[in-house]
């Protein structure tokens, strides 16, 4: 779904902003964005940018019926919306809404994607709200259901205690093969990785290997020789983290990279710099910064990060309104925790107003960084005793905001 403008209220909320959600409480048309954010995903990338505490508070603040979500739960038809809806349930049974508790139970006993619904609710709720489910849960796994469930998490790692049926029996053991690479010399596994026969998947493993055993610098002279031949060419899997763990040692081969706008190993070469490089790599940063997004928003945290590293630099202020229309436009809100951060350390006025929005924020990140740092006023004080006592919040936020109020 494509989010609206970054201007608007619906925009914002479908951005996860902190703006949209203070806005929402006046606004009287509130109830159907929030309701339209809860039926359509308008996250840019649904494994990492969050919604579900955000939507979750909007439902519970709002006093929106539960009704049109538990509709949504039993109406998914795939297992990815089912999960997104069910974690908004579970959050809202949290906070106290019998209704959600009851339908999240409910279909655990006749939905189709029930064991991620089961799995979800056991993470975030009391044990006596999910243990008399064991007996459906006994009638209703396959064989094939067994090689997919979390046995290390509940309700599994519960229930295995209790009962021989849901104990991980040896033959679901995934042992697999020994590494074949385990033993092999270094300087084999590298000769390995300039084998133009050997596949993609059998470079990674010997690159995994390496990396377990240490930085190699050696990498940094094969490093491309290691790009698929394909269409769109990039690395092989693994090798940006290899790079990565020769921290400064691979910052002027990174430079050397970089150079190119359309090298493969660009990005890399960007992610080593902005955790390692110097003021030498501001202008990298900047003209990352810089780069029209179109369909991708992805990367300007990184540059964003490598910014933040470097305060002293004037060039860097260049970044200070890139990263407020940043803040305010990307969909992908998993990133907006690194622009905050860059504002706080590169803007010459402290960007308060930013810190106070950031406490209404979808981001874990930027709520937590927030409360660490937003001004004192009445109003946060507030938003810090809500955040701190709030069933819905994570720990790690409830943690950050008692701490600022003690």
């Amino acid at each position: 779904m494509r989010p609206a403008p970054a201007d608007t209220l619906a925009g914002m909320l479908h951005r996860g902003r902190g703006r949209g959600a203070v806005l929402a409480t006046t606004d009287p048309h509130s109830a159907d964005l929030v309701h339209d954010c809860v039926a359509h995903d308008y996250r840019w990338d649904w494994q990492v940018d969050s919604r579900t505490v955000y939507l979750a508070r909007l439902v519970r603040d709002l006093a929106l019926p539960p009704h049109p979500i538990t509709a949504l739960l039993r109406d998914s038809t795939d297992d990815q919306a089912t999960l997104t809806v069910a974690s908004l349930l579970v959050a809202l049974g949290s906070a106290g809404s019998r209704e959600a508790v009851t339908a999240v139970r409910d279909y655990v006993r006749d939905g189709p994607h029930w064991i991620d619904v089961l799995e979800t609710a056991a993470a975030e709720w009391p044990h006596a709200w999910w243990d008399d489910l064991a007996a459906t849960a006994r009638h209703r796994l396959t064989p094939d259901d067994r090689r997919s469930l979390l046995w290390r998490s509940d309700p599994w790692l519960t229930w295995a205690r209790q009962h021989a049926w849901a104990t991980r029996p040896d033959t679901d053991r995934a042992h697999g093969r020994p590494d074949p690479h385990r033993d092999r010399p270094t300087g084999e596994l590298l000769a390995l990785l300039l084998d133009r026969d050997l596949p993609p998947a059998a470079k990674t493993r010997a690159l995994f290997e390496i990396t377990r055993r240490g930085p190699e610098p050696a990498l940094l002279d094969l490093a491309e020789h290691l790009v698929l031949d394909t269409p769109v060419r990039r690395p092989v899997p693994g090798l940006g983290r290899a790079l990565r763990a020769l921290g400064p040692r691979a910052a002027d081969h990174a430079r050397r990279w970089s150079a190119d706008p359309d090298h493969p190993l660009r990005l890399i070469a960007t992610r080593v710099l902005a955790t390692h490089g110097d003021h030498r790599d501001v202008e990298l940063m900047l003209h990352t910064l810089e780069r029209p997004p179109g369909d991708d928003w992805c990367g300007y945290d990184v540059a964003a990060t490598g910014l933040a590293r470097l305060p002293g630099s004037t060039a860097a202020h260049r970044a200070v309104p890139i990263l407020e229309r940043l803040w305010s436009d990307t969909p992908h809100s998993y990133e907006r925790a690194a622009y905050l951060g860059a504002l706080v350390a590169l803007s010459p006025v402290r960007p308060d107003h930013l810190l106070i929005e950031g406490l209404w924020d979808c981001e874990e990140d930027v709520r937590a960084f927030a409360a660490a740092r937003a001004p004192l006023t009445r109003e946060t004080r507030a938003r810090l005793r809500e955040l701190a006592d709030d069933p819905i919040e994570t720990t790690t936020v409830r943690a950050a905001a008692a701490d600022r109020l003690t």
